[in-house]
């Protein structure tokens, strides 16, 4: 018997055993204890909870009462989470969903299900979103689930604009909210963010957190509330040929934005970064922008470019700090991340646009306020003359 014909016997006869004990449990069949959880009684076999779960294994073999007991209630528990991880086990079926996966995960976490835990995250995981990356956030941080925990804290901070305009964090304790608002981490390109959660956090119960108004307000960097932002961005864009004395509009960008970059590279106009929102500005929220758009003036037409490693803005709205040098692209400065962090980056990248791909050709280099680029005897800058040391950062 070759070693596939032999596996395909032993896969054989592994679903015949499960199917079988499967068929026992519906039929009630040799069932040597029930499980009971909010009332709910669940008949089910000592072997196949101790195969399955280090808990029960413990329990049904280490001379605890309940290895004499006919029930064994759980506490703590909801039925639906036991109903859902007793189908796993004999079924391989776990029915996960955004309703459930917190509590068949606290299940599995008390029951030492170590796959059916892996599960739970994995299907949180591929299933964030602004709504819902809070309560994963808070309750990954609470049971210790690191690589979850994590991955929602990222999400959270990255897309902090879209995730304040949801329900779901206005349930948050006011410690939490301020650790989230004092954070420079946050991604929002407005302070006016910060400041309309705080208020609408505080109005979904005034009675009760009236009190902490406060102490809130003294976290929202009230000197970062621009006096100048435009009420409406623009994706439009116009050509003026000064032979006629004449504007033409052309295609419209992807985005609508400001604060972003531009280059000009191999004939074509690169736009790099900025604030904005997709399509036309109807109202909806700004972020801080990864994209770089490509326009050629050939066929009228605009492709998206390799995303930057993090979103960058320019330092002023009229200046730029990225040129071009032998066909590549080196974007230099820039406030990284969201506007209110007020830090400047000390990377210079270099975009190649031949192979499509962002390279950090220099770090800790000390940028100023208000700066431009300019080509220096078509050199290229990494042949150039090292800076002195007192414009590096150690």
């Amino acid at each position: 018997m070759d070693h596939r014909t032999e596996e395909r016997r032993k896969q054989r006869h592994s679903l015949t055993l499960l199917e079988q004990v499967k068929r026992m449990k519906e039929s009630s069949e040799i069932v040597d204890v029930v499980l009971v959880a909010e009332g709910q009684k669940f008949p089910c076999h000592k072997v196949v909870l101790a195969a399955f779960s280090s808990y029960f294994k413990a329990m049904f073999t280490c001379g605890l009462v309940e290895c004499t007991q006919r029930e064994v209630v759980l506490y703590d528990i909801s039925a639906e989470s036991v109903s859902v991880i007793l189908n796993y086990i004999y079924s391989a079926d776990l029915h996960l969903t955004n309703q459930n996966v917190q509590t068949v995960a606290l299940a599995s976490y008390f029951m030492q299900m170590e796959d059916v835990f892996s599960l739970c995250q994995k299907y949180m995981m591929d299933h964030m979103d602004a709504s819902n990356c809070v309560g994963i956030y808070y309750f990954a941080n609470h049971i210790g689930a690191e690589d979850l925990c994590d991955q929602a804290k990222r999400y959270l901070y990255q897309h902090f604009a879209e995730v304040s305009l949801q329900e779901e964090i206005l349930e948050i304790e006011v410690q939490q909210l301020l650790a989230l608002i004092k954070s420079d981490d946050l991604n929002v390109s407005r302070e006016e963010s910060i400041l309309d959660l705080v208020i609408r956090w505080v109005n979904h119960s005034r009675k009760s957190r009236a009190e902490h108004l406060i102490k809130l307000l003294k976290e929202v960097r009230l000197m970062d509330l621009p006096d100048d932002e435009p009420d409406r961005l623009s994706n439009r864009m116009f050509q003026y040929d000064p032979g006629r004395d004449k504007w033409t509009e052309r295609a419209p960008m992807k985005y609508s934005k400001y604060r972003f970059s531009t280059a000009v590279v191999n004939s074509e106009i690169y736009v790099l970064g900025g604030i904005g929102c997709l399509g036309r500005d109807r109202g909806q929220t700004r972020k801080c922008l990864d994209a770089v758009e490509i326009y050629n003036p050939d066929g009228d037409f605009w492709r998206d470019g390799p995303p930057m490693p993090s979103p960058l803005l320019s330092l002023r709205t009229n200046s730029t700090c990225a040129g071009c040098v032998e066909g590549k692209l080196y974007l230099c400065g820039g406030f990284h991340g969201a506007a209110r962090h007020e830090v400047i980056t000390k990377e210079i990248l270099e975009l190649d646009t031949w192979e499509n791909q962002w390279n950090v050709v220099a770090i800790n280099v000390l940028m100023h306020d208000s700066y431009d680029v300019c080509l220096v005897a078509r050199l290229n800058p990494r042949d150039l003359i090292p800076p002195p040391p007192d414009l590096v950062d150690q």
